[in-house]
């Protein structure tokens, strides 16, 4: 083991006595023959010259603590070639401070054409008083004195550990070594790609193995072997008649292993593998993910039979079907043994039903096709019936006298002002006025109007013609309501950057007719239409076809027709109660003959 000889001992006291330097320059290497044991009273001199192999300057120096210091030599691999047995340590004066006998040499080779030297590092540690000091050594010696020897295998198995999450412990890409017969007990494995214990294993040219048992099974042995300088993987084939496991060889190394074939006693080969696909043939599948739903490629026979989470059509041939023609039902399974089922058929209407394990309920309207009924109220008629009285101050008959008189009374009032009021230009700016021309662009309106759009409008709902009501929530933000000549109602919002797709929201509108639209979430939409004339300064009372629970949000109206048309109709539209919409005509000179509104609430 490392000493301090007599002579080191007696030069680091006298520097220390002196309070002088202590230079410690050199490592020598020598190669003495019949080196014995090391001198029992440390007393030691400097080999002779001819056993002198390698004199190299300190590579590195530093403290442990006060009285610890390390001094290291680095011999790469561009030195050499030569062995040695001794190793000391001098300083600046020649005098030995420390040595070192091994027990067996150390060659050191140089890098020689295509064979690589190796590199070699050797450490002396000196434990003496005062040392640091003595020594003038500042630099702690964790600053250089690294082994990254752990670092460099923990690097490896992380990446291995990592493969094995991905991969499992073995598994081939699709179509690679594949074992076949070749003649004999000769077998062929293709080349191919895998992973056996998260090690990568390819063969770029074809492999054979003699097997000479059978039956007996083929395996791919995979393990990571080399030195500090790189590991490698070493991957072999195995023929066995028993069954193989993973191992640690004699050396400690850590063997894979995995099957991937069988070999019968006839010499039939069955392809074992793990497989798994690479990007591309994943994608070349015709059906890549068997193991999520698809829609069913034929109507159901019988709709109770469906035992798991699916989509299916049923026709009228189905039996257990909900009441309309054909259609198509979602399956949603809650658990293994209880499901509910959501159709949709031909009706428009919306049928549900569940499974509890043991029947199936009966089927049950969950929405039906309201607003589509030619006139879903007509239990609200007798309630439109109008007056024409001025003195009744009766308020549940539409059209009251209350009314007639207060927009009487109003007439009476604006007469004198009537001649001013006909010279504007616009004597009515503070309401929406229907647009002469049809949009060229259904984004650029800006503020709360009433807006036509035709089949050149770009970003229109996806209907040909009608008419949009644009709803100013903010400076920013807006709504936009629109009823084309397909009798569907489409909203979107503009949320300050963006508009919003067009969606159906649920209703359509016929021509004539009324309609009520009731969402899960309770909001209410209603609309209609009147073909009650109102005069110039009228008022008409309409009741909506089904009270509002709560809150009437919005009412509106859009004026279909007037005589004479000038085109600058400006209606007066307010919610007079939950139930009651009021419409007055602020016209001077044109009467409103028909007339669509719409009401939202909740």
């Amino acid at each position: 083991m490392p000493f301090i000889t007599i002579e080191g001992e007696n030069k680091i006291a006298l520097q220390q006595g002196n309070a002088a330097l202590l230079d410690i320059s050199h490592f020598v290497l020598a190669n003495i023959a019949g080196l014995g044991a090391e001198p029992a009273d440390r007393i030691e001199t400097l080999p002779i010259a001819g056993d002198i192999v390698d004199t190299r300057v300190v590579t590195k120096n530093g403290y442990v603590n006060t009285n610890q210091v390390v001094y290291s030599l680095t011999l790469d691999s561009s030195i050499g070639d030569y062995s040695f047995n001794w190793v000391g340590l001098k300083d600046a004066d020649g005098v030995l401070i420390a040595c070192t006998y091994l027990a067996d040499p150390i060659t050191k080779t140089a890098t020689n054409g295509g064979i690589d030297g190796n590199n070699l590092i050797r450490n002396f540690l000196l434990q003496y008083s005062g040392i640091q000091a003595t020594t003038a050594i500042s630099a702690p010696a964790d600053t250089w004195q690294i082994d990254f020897t752990t670092r460099l295998l923990q690097v490896d198995e992380r990446e291995r550990l990592s493969n094995f999450d991905i991969y499992g412990h073995d598994a081939f890409f699709e179509g690679g070594m594949v074992t076949t017969l070749n003649a004999g007990t000769v077998y062929d494995v293709s080349v191919g790609v895998g992973y056996v214990g998260g090690i990568r294993c390819e063969f770029t040219n074809p492999q054979s193995i003699d097997v000479v048992t059978l039956p007996s099974a083929v395996y791919v042995d995979a393990s990571l072997q080399g030195d500090l300088t790189g590991l490698t993987e070493l991957v072999t084939l195995t023929a066995s008649a028993s069954v193989l496991a993973d191992y640690v060889d004699a050396n400690g190394i850590q063997h894979y292993v995995a099957k991937i074939a069988d070999i019968s006693a006839g010499g039939v080969v069955t392809i074992n593998k793990v497989r798994t696909d690479l990007v591309f043939d994943h994608e070349a599948k015709a059906d890549p993910h068997a193991q999520y739903l698809k829609h069913a490629d034929s109507y159901l026979s019988n709709c109770n039979q469906v035992t798991k989470s699916s989509i299916n059509y049923f026709d009228a041939s189905s039996t257990n079907k909900p009441g309309t023609t054909y259609g198509s039902i979602l399956t949603l399974s809650i658990s293994p043994d209880k499901y509910t089922q959501h159709a949709i058929g031909n009706d428009n209407v919306i049928y549900t039903r569940a499974y509890n394990g043991a029947t199936w309920t009966a089927w049950a309207e969950s929405f039906s096709a309201h607003a589509a009924l030619s006139d879903p109220h007509t239990q609200y008629l007798a309630k439109t019936q109008l007056s024409d009285s001025v003195t009744s101050t009766s308020s549940t008959t539409p059209s009251t006298s209350k009314a007639a008189k207060t927009a009487y009374d109003k007439a009476a009032n604006a007469q004198t002002n009537l001649n001013t009021h006909a010279a504007a230009a616009d004597p009515h700016a503070q309401y929406l006025k229907h647009a002469d021309s049809y949009l060229s662009n259904c984004d650029q309106v800006t503020k709360s109007s009433i807006n036509y759009f035709d089949a050149s409008s770009t970003n229109k709902p996806g209907t040909t013609y009608g008419s949009i009501l644009t709803l100013s929530i903010s400076p920013d933000k807006y709504t936009q309501h629109a009823i084309g000549n397909d009798n569907v109602i489409y909203t979107r919002a503009y949320g300050g950057a963006t508009w919003t797709a067009w969606v159906n929201s649920g209703g359509t509108l016929t021509q004539g007719t009324n309609g009520t639209d009731v969402s899960q979430s309770g909001k209410i939409q209603q609309w209609g239409r009147s073909t009650v004339s109102i005069a110039p300064g009228g008022v008409l009372n309409i009741p909506f076809n089904i009270a509002f629970p709560t809150e009437v949000g919005y009412v509106g109206v859009s004026i279909v027709g007037t005589s004479p048309d000038n085109g600058l109709l400006t209606p007066q539209v307010v919610a007079t109660s939950l139930s009651n919409i009021q419409i007055t005509n602020l016209d001077i000179d044109s009467t409103i003959t028909d007339l669509r509104w719409f009401a939202t609430g909740y």
